[in-house]
């Protein structure tokens, strides 16, 4: 047996169960599993929303072209030339065209401040020569050393930075991830034994067939391995 449908709670109700069911005040729909301060189905929620968005937006703007508003809002003078600034903002202080002769001021003031501060140029000490030489101060001041040291400097930065870059290439570079020496010799002997055996088993499979090396090279790899199956065929499958 089915339970009784329950009826709908006054819209006064506190109850707070949100198992009542709810009648919206604007269409009339029945709404479940709703708060007990549900007036609108979500339909007419946003309808009643967009109601209120366009009102205030109508009443400010109304507002604000009054009489009234005008009379409320604070009337501002520029601090340089003293002219009436419409519209002003709450903490306008200059009108239009004094803002952007006070902004020009204002950089060139900074940039007076920062160069006539300091010194036209800084001083500093050679970490090559122990020289001191002079920079100036606007520019980079970070250098190390003096005009004469720093293309030598440069130039073995450069060599040591080349022969990284060479040992890295190598198998067993100083750049492998934890190296292992006893693993990388077996490993490099290994890799060297493979190329003597690849050589030895070409020189002979170009004996063999009455070629030179070079000519078996020329040929293509398919053709390559076809004579290196056909002689260890013959060989007995030893190389």
């Amino acid at each position: 047996m089915s339970a009784p449908a329950k009826e709908p709670q006054p819209l006064g109700s506190t109850t707070g169960k949100r198992e009542d069911v709810r009648i919206c005040v604007r269409c009339g729909k029945e709404m479940q599993m709703v708060g007990r301060n549900a007036k609108y189905c979500l339909l007419c929620r946003g309808e009643v929303y967009r109601e209120r968005a366009r009102a205030y937006r109508a009443s400010h703007h109304a507002s604000a072209n009054t009489g009234a508003g005008l009379s409320a809002q604070k009337i501002r003078f520029c601090q340089r030339c003293g002219v009436e600034i419409k519209d002003a903002r709450p903490q306008q202080k200059w009108c239009a065209d004094c803002h952007k002769a006070v902004k020009a001021q204002q950089s060139r003031q900074s940039y007076l401040r920062r160069h006539n501060a300091a010194p036209a140029t800084k001083q500093l000490i050679c970490q090559r020569c122990g020289q001191p030489f002079e920079v100036p101060s606007a520019c980079y001041t970070r250098a190390k050393y003096c005009l004469a040291c720093r293309p030598i400097v440069e130039s073995e930065q450069h060599a040591a930075s080349y022969e990284r870059k060479k040992s890295a290439r190598t198998f067993a570079g100083p750049y492998m991830t934890n190296p292992r020496p006893a693993d990388v010799a077996t490993r490099a002997a290994a890799k060297s034994q493979v190329g003597e055996d690849r050589l030895r088993l070409l020189s002979n499979v170009a004996d063999w067939a009455g070629i030179s090396y070079g000519q078996l090279m020329l040929k293509s790899p398919a053709a390559r391995e076809a004579l290196i199956l056909d002689y260890k065929a013959a060989k007995g499958g030893t190389p």
